[in-house]
Parts: C-alpha cells; sequence; structure tokens
C-alpha cells in the first residue's frame, strides 16, 4: 500500500514538472489536440471516423503525460480534473499557432517587397558580369503541396557567374504571377485559422463536450 501511494506521489510530482516546464511532448500533444479542435470548429462541430481515431490517440497520449491513471486511481469522479487538463492543453496550443498565424501574416505582407529587393540585387549583379562571382542569394515566396498545404518556401541559390543569376531571375520574374497568387491564398487562410483559434479558444466546450465519451473510455481503462 506504501508503495502505491509512493508511485502515485512520483507520478504527480513528475506531471506538475512537464506542465511547469512544458516540455516538447506536452507541446507537441496540445499542437494536435488544437488542431482537431480547428477542424472541429471548420466542420460544424462534427468529426469524421479518421479524426475521432485521431482525437482518440491524441488524448491517450495526454492521458499517458498527465498521469490521467493517477486522477482515475485517487479520485472518484475524475472527469472534472482530466477536462482541466484538456483545457489547458487546448488553450495553450491555441495560443502557440496564434503566435505562429500572426508571424507568418506578417512575413506574408513584407513578402513581395522582399522578392523586389531580390530582383534589384540580381539585376546588379548582372550587371557587374563575372566580377561579381562566385556568390549566392536566398530569397522566400509562397508555395503549396497536397500534404502541407500553404507554406513559405526559403530558396537559397548558389551562383558562380552570370549565367545562374540570369536563370535566377528569369525564374523569379516567371512565377512572379503564380507566387502572387499563393500568398493572397495563404493570407486568407491564416486569416481563416485565426478566427477559428478565437471561436476555439473563446468557447472550448462544444469541442470538450464532443471528447467526454473518449475521455470516459480512456479512463476506464485505468480502472
Amino acid at each position: 500500500m506504501n508503495r502505491w501511494r509512493l508511485v502515485i506521489a512520483t507520478k504527480v510530482e513528475v506531471t506538475r514538472k512537464r506542465l511547469t516546464l512544458r516540455s516538447e511532448e506536452v507541446k507537441g500533444i496540445a499542437r494536435e489536440l488544437t488542431t482537431l479542435g480547428l477542424v472541429h470548429v471548420r466542420q460544424d462541430g462534427l468529426l469524421n471516423i479518421r479524426q475521432q481515431e485521431n482525437l482518440r490517440r491524441a488524448l491517450a497520449d495526454a492521458g499517458q503525460a498527465l498521469a490521467w491513471d493517477v486522477k482515475a486511481a485517487t479520485s472518484a469522479d475524475p472527469i472534472p480534473e482530466v477536462i482541466k487538463d484538456l483545457k489547458k492543453l487546448v488553450l495553450a496550443g491555441a495560443k502557440t499557432q496564434k503566435e505562429e498565424v500572426a508571424a507568418e501574416l506578417k512575413v506574408k505582407k513584407s513578402e513581395e517587397k522582399g522578392l523586389e529587393k531580390v530582383v534589384l540585387a540580381l539585376e546588379k549583379l548582372i550587371e557587374k558580369a563575372d566580377k561579381a562571382f562566385p556568390t549566392q542569394i536566398s530569397y522566400s515566396h509562397t508555395a503549396r503541396d497536397i500534404t502541407q498545404g500553404f507554406f513559405t518556401k526559403t530558396e537559397l541559390v548558389e551562383m558562380e557567374g552570370v549565367t545562374e543569376a540570369e536563370e535566377t531571375l528569369k525564374l523569379i520574374n516567371k512565377s512572379w504571377n503564380r507566387w502572387g497568387k499563393l500568398r493572397v491564398q495563404m493570407f486568407e487562410d491564416l486569416e481563416d485559422t485565426g478566427k477559428r483559434l478565437n471561436t476555439l479558444s473563446g468557447d472550448l466546450e462544444p469541442f470538450v463536450g464532443s471528447s467526454r465519451r473518449l475521455l470516459n473510455e480512456l479512463l476506464l481503462t485505468f480502472a
């Protein structure tokens, strides 16, 4: 019996430290839960089968990281404390993602000016001919793929001579309009994400309520 109390005390202490130190493990769990919360908002409170399974795994990870088995073993009704943990995780994840969205929006606003500076720099390098080489130049533009969606891609180009500089300038000019359209789309997508984050963090009850059945099932495994 004393050994069991020692195990519980140790787990509680570990949990307290993890919450205080904000370990990468807990941050990752918070991000996953928040992402699923955003899906919940976007889909008007409905998660499909695959998303429900992702939520089940994320809650199981949270239970392991935050020692919900201890809560289940030491409380006649652990649900209120577990829900409190869940809300803390989602709010923490929402705060982080809001900061990331704000930073990315700032990048999008200055992206075109950055490309304009790169174009001017390339034109000057071409005018100097081979005297300015070898050199390198970097630039960022908006991109999109099937798995990652919109993202900011940074290119680093090594140039041995005028030919490489001319090819890089040609590529940027050719891609200018396409990148601009993607930038506008990404900006709008980021704004929409920001609004959903505000909706989620402003009222956690719909998402938490949809998680209760899974939480009850998870806590039963600790009984």
